[in-house]
């Protein structure tokens, strides 16, 4: 009996031990006296951090993220601009009138834009363990800033938008200059204006007068978080592992074209045509509010 009681105590003992050191590891995480460095990859690209911990419940991380950049190139169809069609049919018209020494000839060929998918952020996030002695479960908060522009889109060809420009009368006919005068007069237009552009969703994009095409698609610069995971950004080991699901809250996304006079995004006003629930890429991208983030990371801790 003797021998068994001293057994018992023994394991009593060694039990209080195991978790007077399990303490001691879980309140080692004082306020900012570690540091651990992370690599990060998921949705939202692949990145690095800091981390340090803020007492036992609380750990905070800072970092950068950067997207690939992922290319597309697609050939698009000329579409007048709706609010110069009537010009476009009086210069097609006067080129082909009886005598007319005006040359234009409507653009048929397809053109090649290039689109770009790819953004960079910085990211702060705050971690919060819920019960930090017994799980590594984690709830997160913060935000990603940075460029909010996601896709980029640009003519492959320099210039190539020049056949899509009012081309100047050259000729010497008075009654075809009073004309072209008069058509160039009635719709506000300039030579050089462009008199087409291309269809992208609900939107006519219009090139600049140089002939080329500069125009995306941004979210908001500041993108609140929320997430869930397990794992520490500051592991009581040297060498921790985290997974984490959440999202930004970027906002609608806006279709916005680079001009003469600076960016601007695009608005109803702009579409190409007067039926704009048709259930396209506007209707589509004005659902979009949130980014979904899955977080994969690897660190290590250093102090």
């Amino acid at each position: 009996m003797k021998h068994y009681a001293k057994v018992m105590l023994a394991l009593v003992g060694l039990s209080v031990g195991t978790l007077n050191a399990s303490a001691q590891k879980v309140e080692d995480f004082g306020y900012f006296n570690h540091l651990s460095v992370g690599v990060t990859a998921g949705t939202a690209g692949i990145g690095f951090d800091v981390a340090t911990s803020v007492g036992n419940y609380l750990q905070l991380r800072a970092g950068a993220q950067f997207f690939p950049s992922i290319s597309y190139t697609g050939a698009f169809s000329p579409t007048k601009i709706k609010n110069l069609r009537e010009a476009i049919d009086g210069l097609e018209q006067l080129a082909k009138a009886p005598g007319s020494d005006y040359i234009y000839t409507p653009p048929t060929k397809r053109v090649d834009v290039e689109a770009k998918l790819g953004f960079s952020s910085g990211k702060v996030l705050i971690d919060f363990f819920p019960a930090p002695k017994s799980s590594n479960f984690h709830i997160t908060v913060g935000c990603f800033f940075g460029s909010g522009d996601i896709i980029t889109l640009k003519n492959t060809e320099q210039g190539v938008f020049r056949d899509f420009l009012v081309p100047a009368y050259k000729g010497t006919n008075q009654e075809i200059q009073r004309r072209f005068d008069e058509i160039m007069t009635a719709h506000n237009i300039a030579v050089d204006e462009p008199l087409y552009g291309i269809k992208l969703g609900n939107y006519q994009l219009k090139p600049d007068k140089n002939g080329n095409l500069e125009a995306g698609i941004n979210v908001n610069n500041f993108r609140p978080y929320v997430g869930i995971g397990f794992g520490r950004a500051v592991p009581r080991k040297r060498i921790g592992f985290m997974f984490e699901l959440g999202v930004q809250f970027w906002g609608s996304p806006k279709i916005y074209i680079e001009g003469g006079s600076g960016r601007k995004n695009l608005e109803e006003q702009d579409f190409l045509d007067q039926d704009v629930n048709d259930g396209g890429l506007t209707k589509i991208l004005s659902q979009i509010n949130v980014y979904p983030t899955m977080t994969f990371r690897l660190c290590g801790r250093i102090i």
